[in-house]
């Protein structure tokens, strides 16, 4: 009864005007901010209809589908190739301390126990629900895992101020100290050294540097070029899988995006083609036309080149349209 009685007390202190406030700035705040600040208007329905693309995704089978445990194993501990360990539990251990702490606390705290209780629901809710959904990315953990660092940092302090033997702070207190100055280290090493190595535990499905290399390449030729950016370019990768590519090259106005090799299709001056259908590209170039028709071809890269770790892409340009730019 007591429960009920504190219940029907919270719910009573908010007014229907406060919520109607609450609803109405959080889609004035929306609509700003989707529709970058109605210069795309589109923008605001776009907010809306990907809810039917994620909720389709999340239910599908495929190279995203992970299991419960997926992004506590991430965290928790994950060894590379190299025999590198990464791991982030000491936040998950501080986390779990916290969210106990703040159930059994009373209410003469020096923080607010209600934010505290809220920001412990909100980590345990949103992370079941995250865990439970079968489609699962790295960076989709962060929707919980900032809120966990937060119940890490009360767990964090119950822990020191819990402990008043010395001999047991002389023990405990390194102990912290070594596993934030790991976190530091493995900070750098992912976010410098490993940012997009497949070593590094969270670069899925990364672009690598390659992808700078080839818009770089592009740029240069563009820049010599008399059409500029509205040079015609065409990509050609199977499903569609050519990712990052139409975001490095957006400011191309003029780039085809192809499934297959079209062969009513004239071939533009620069080819960015997957291995699996080069093949049938050089029919599409060599074979096809008739004689005194056929343009040469060269590799437009001098190197192997990959979109993302083992997914290799070739160019082919122009002989005189690569020559053009040499001069």
């Amino acid at each position: 009864q007591k429960k009920t009685v504190r219940i029907k007390e919270f719910l009573a202190r908010f007014k229907l005007w406060q919520i109607i406030f609450a609803i109405l700035s959080a889609i004035v705040i929306s609509a700003l901010f989707y529709s970058s600040f109605f210069s795309n208007p589109k923008g605001i329905l776009d907010s809306l209809l990907t809810y039917k693309t994620y909720f389709h995704r999340a239910g599908q089978i495929g190279f995203h589908i992970h299991p419960f445990y997926y992004y506590f194993n991430l965290l928790i501990y994950s060894k590379n190739a190299g025999g590198t360990i990464w791991s982030e539990g000491i936040i998950i251990i501080f986390a779990a301390i916290g969210i106990i702490s703040v159930f059994f606390a009373k209410q003469n705290q020096e923080y607010d126990i209600n934010l505290a209780r809220f920001i412990a629901f909100y980590t345990i809710i949103i992370t079941v629900i995250y865990c439970a959904i079968p489609y699962k990315t790295p960076w989709s953990m962060l929707s919980f895992y900032f809120s966990m660092i937060l119940t890490a940092g009360i767990g964090f302090i119950k822990v020191i101020q819990s402990q008043n033997k010395y001999i047991y702070r002389l023990i405990f207190i390194p102990i912290i100290i070594l596993g934030f100055i790991h976190l530091g280290w493995q900070s750098y090493q992912l976010n410098f050294k490993y940012c997009s190595d497949p070593q590094n535990p969270y670069t899925y499905s990364h672009p690598g540097p390659d992808v700078l290399e080839i818009a770089g390449q592009m740029e240069k030729i563009a820049d010599s070029h008399p059409d500029k950016y509205d040079l015609y370019i065409q990509v050609i990768v199977p499903g569609a899988d050519y990712w990052p590519l139409p975001w490095y090259l957006r400011s191309f106005n003029n780039v085809g995006w192809w499934n297959k090799v079209d062969e009513d299709v004239p071939s533009a001056p620069i080819i960015i083609v997957s291995p699996d259908l080069e093949n049938r590209l050089i029919r599409k170039l060599y074979e096809l036309p008739p004689p005194g028709e056929r343009s040469l071809y060269i590799p437009l890269f001098d190197s192997y080149k990959e979109l993302r770790p083992g997914i290799e892409i070739r160019g082919y340009i122009q002989n005189d349209l690569w020559r053009s730019t040499q001069e």
